[in-house]
């Protein structure tokens, strides 16, 4: 067989084929060698063979490390960059946190300025980007019965303004049943009233609040309009209202964070409640992978015409910040649904799923490559201003990460545990895998498995098997099936998340 650099690459030789060319070239300048397994010739050779081994090795990985194949590191670098792709370093994690103000103690028209400082239960405090007004334009609303006073008369008017259809409900607040009463009342005039509400609005007879906004299956966490497009006016005022802000992290690296672990603002003001986030923050990066990498590059790659969705998504993907983006297209009339049930696209309309990045950046890269009156869809809204001076909105999916556990039982030949390298091997490579997973790409069991029996050598394992959880919901069991995140959340595995089991 030929060897070194040939027209299918290079060709090294294998340990068994150095021994027998070593063999033959001492016996036809010694005459007969003793090639039997157990003798001192043997021994010799297999000496000479390994050191030769080692450096065939080395020359491969050399040659290896010119080509995009395999490449590694700073020779990946050095290829692809001289097609005007760079690695990405470390980026700051963002998200949107809901700051709840009680209406009748904040002053009129409050402005919550930008620049405020909001808490994370992983240790790293976000600074908030977008300034907002306490009015009755607000993103949710809730109202606790213990704050009506009896005999007093309220009057409520409530409208989406995408959908103007204002109405007016007025009651006199009677006794405790009597409010428990109004508020049940309240909850169904909203329901009229309001449109485009991700969840009815609702009354909880357990704490006796009035939640509009709000998703009363995930422990009354907030679920809120889109902007600020709730319209709340009351008289007298009561009631707490909820306004979305965006805030980023103030240091860059990989830092997740999920629902319900953002609190706190600083400076507060007068009439503060709460703040807390209803989604998982996009969790920042450490310097891109080389597996990221590689997908960056080949998502970018020949991308050319504007307009289309390969531009698009390139655009998006070079936006700062930006982990991953997915574009879905719905050219149809009906509505395009994911293995979950959720919407993906309206009719005649495409949704770019964005992981990570600032939202105006975000917007604008997909503003500036859109088609021509093809209407875009998503769960954010944004505007901004193009070069002719012109206000575009942008519509697009914010991503958020699908988080899963691997159980992983093994047998060894010899009885003998894995070591912590090995087992460091197999999670290197499963991470791999999933890092290389599309914006709601199917989380292949086989193929994770297969991480296991390419870590460990076949002389050491008998068996391997695994099962998968979704530890993104609650409540989530192993199965010995693929995962299927929701079209807008991306696969993410983490170390901590692995589990290895002896049978």
């Amino acid at each position: 067989m030929a060897s070194g650099i040939t027209e299918n690459g290079f060709q090294r030789k294998t340990l068994q084929q150095l021994i027998t060319s070593l063999n033959s070239r001492f016996t036809s300048k010694l005459g007969t060698w003793n090639q039997s397994s157990n003798s001192v010739e043997a021994q010799f050779v297999s000496v000479f063979a390994e050191e030769l081994d080692q450096t065939w090795q080395g020359m491969e990985g050399v040659y290896s490390s010119q080509t995009y194949s395999g490449s590694e590191g700073v020779y990946l670098d050095d290829i692809i960059s001289q097609q005007g792709v760079f690695r990405k370093g470390k980026s700051k994690g963002s998200g949107e946190v809901v700051v709840f103000a009680n209406l009748p103690t904040t002053t009129t028209n409050y402005l919550i300025t930008a620049g405020r400082s909001v808490s994370g239960s992983n240790g790293i405090t976000y600074t908030t980007s977008t300034e907002k007004t306490v009015n009755s334009l607000m993103s949710c609303y809730r109202l606790k019965a213990s704050t009506i006073t009896q005999g007093v008369t309220y009057t409520f008017t409530m409208y989406n303004v995408e959908s103007v259809s204002a109405n007016t409900f007025t009651w006199t607040a009677g006794d405790s049943d009597d409010i428990d009463e109004m508020l049940v009342a309240l909850s169904q005039f909203a329901n009229v009233n309001i449109t485009k509400l991700d969840q009815s609005a609702y009354y909880n007879f357990t704490d006796r609040t009035l939640y509009i906004g709000f998703n009363k299956d995930v422990n009354n966490n907030p679920l809120p309009l889109s902007k600020a497009n709730l319209s709340v006016t009351t008289s007298p005022v009561i009631g707490e209202a909820g306004y979305r802000i965006a805030c980023t992290a103030n240091t860059a690296g990989f830092y997740p964070l999920n629902i319900g672990e953002a609190s706190g603002l600083s400076p507060s003001f007068t009439g503060f409640v709460e703040a807390t986030n209803w989604l998982t923050f996009s969790s920042g990066s450490d310097v891109q992978t080389d597996s990221q990498y590689r997908a960056s590059y080949e998502n970018i790659d020949g991308v050319s015409l504007s307009g289309t969705p390969a531009k698009i998504k390139a655009e998006v993907l070079a936006v700062d910040g930006v982990i991953d983006a997915e574009i879905f297209q719905n050219p149809t009339k009906d509505y395009l649904y994911d293995l979950s049930n959720n919407i993906v696209c309206e009719p005649y309309t495409y949704n770019v799923v964005v992981l990570g990045g600032d939202e105006e950046e975000v917007a604008q890269a997909i503003g500036d490559n859109a088609p021509v009156n093809v209407k875009q869809y998503g769960t954010t809204q944004i505007s901004y201003t193009d070069d002719e001076e012109n206000v575009i909105d942008v519509e697009f999916t914010k991503a958020t990460y699908f988080n899963y556990s691997v159980n992983i039982t093994y047998q060894t030949k010899d009885g003998t545990y894995l070591t912590d390298v090995e087992k460091a091997e197999v999670g290197e490579l499963m991470i791999e895998l999933t890092d290389e997973l599309d914006i709601g790409g199917t989380i292949p069991l086989e193929q994770v498995q297969a991480s296991v029996y390419r870590a460990i050598s076949f002389k050491r394992l008998k068996t391997a098997s695994v099962q998968l959880k979704d530890i993104t919901n609650v409540g989530g069991q192993f199965v010995n099936s693929d995962l299927i995140p929701r079209f807008s959340q991306k696969p993410q595995l983490l170390y901590v998340n692995l589990t290895f089991n002896k049978a």
